[in-house]
């Protein structure tokens, strides 16, 4: 329809224009053969007349794309409102959900503690809880994602590693019979949307420690360099085929053997977040069996030296 309507105004200025062309075409032919002693005025006044179609064809043009250009923003504007809405209702349903959900477990957990669980009904209502939950609480990450801020903040993603470990990963990883193995240099110092690496890091720790069995070895690496800092999550778990690697960062897609019980949320999280940071993000087969994934965020200094690795916990 916008097109259409621009049409109109080029189609009138090629009228205007090709009328005083055809006036131009006839004296100065009738001149050449000595026919028309008025040729030349003829002429004149078909070049004046030409001036001016060009002119009103140039306007009129002008007038037609600007019609075009300013359909087109207004049909961005309106899509880019309806996803601003859906990302928007996401997160309030998300978050709204999130404290039935935990009153539905703690009733659970009391009518397990006041009557039993002999045939393990509510510990199967629970774990069922327990992964909706999951579900929401990825949703609501993804929303915050979609939204990260453009601006970029400078964070030791060696720090953030070391922390991360001892706060939280290691106690996880020993729960699951799993070994951490970090190697990271004193610092490397990256740019990042506020928050981003840190649950970049989380959620790709979560995906290797769900994929690895009890025994095997998740190794954590940070690498400093002068255009980008490097960080590379590896396990021994099932891996992926070319194709399920092609389609994990796809919402809500799951690989059938790696991780069955996941939202399928993660690593598209993981993703959308990497790339607001201006960096990328791969997942690469792992010699021997297991997965590799490889994050590059942009550096915001030149390589620092020294180090530490070694097994955690």
């Amino acid at each position: 329809m916008i097109l259409r309507r621009a049409l109109v105004p080029v189609l009138v200025a090629l009228l205007v224009f090709a009328v005083p062309l055809l006036i131009l075409l006839q004296p100065t032919g009738r001149i050449a053969t000595g026919r028309s002693s008025a040729g030349y005025a003829l002429a004149a006044g078909a070049v004046v007349a030409l001036a001016v179609a060009l002119l009103v064809a140039t306007g009129l043009a002008a007038r037609a794309l600007a019609r075009v250009a300013e359909g087109l923003d207004h049909g961005a504007a309106s899509v880019q409102r309806r996803l601003d809405r859906q990302r928007g209702f996401v997160a309030d349903v998300s978050h709204q959900l999130r404290t039935p959900l935990a009153a539905i477990r703690l009733r659970l957990e009391n009518m397990a503690l006041a009557g039993g669980d002999p045939d393990g009904r509510i510990a199967a209502t629970m774990d069922e809880v327990d992964r909706l939950a999951t579900i929401i609480n990825d949703l609501l990450e993804l929303a915050r994602a979609d939204e990260a801020p453009t601006a970029r903040e400078v964070v030791d993603v060696a720090a953030v590693l070391r922390e991360r470990v001892a706060v939280s990963w290691t106690p996880l990883a020993d729960a699951a019979g799993v070994v951490l193995w970090a190697s990271a240099p004193d610092h490397a110092l990256a740019r990042s949307v506020p928050g981003g690496a840190q649950q970049v890091l989380d959620n790709l720790f979560a995906n290797a420690l769900q994929a690895s069995p009890s025994g095997s070895r998740v190794d954590l690496e940070v690498r400093a360099g002068w255009a980008a800092v490097t960080v590379r999550v590896a396990d021994r778990g099932p891996g992926m085929t070319e194709a399920e690697r092609a389609h994990a960062f796809v919402r809500f897609w799951r690989g059938t053997a790696r991780t069955p019980g996941g939202s399928g949320l993660g690593l598209p999280i993981a993703a959308r977040l990497v790339e607001a940071s201006g960096g990328t993000i791969a997942l690469l087969p792992r010699e021997g069996g297991g997965l590799v994934a490889e994050v590059r965020l942009p550096a915001a200094a030149a390589a620092a030296s020294g180090g530490s690795e070694g097994a955690v916990g």
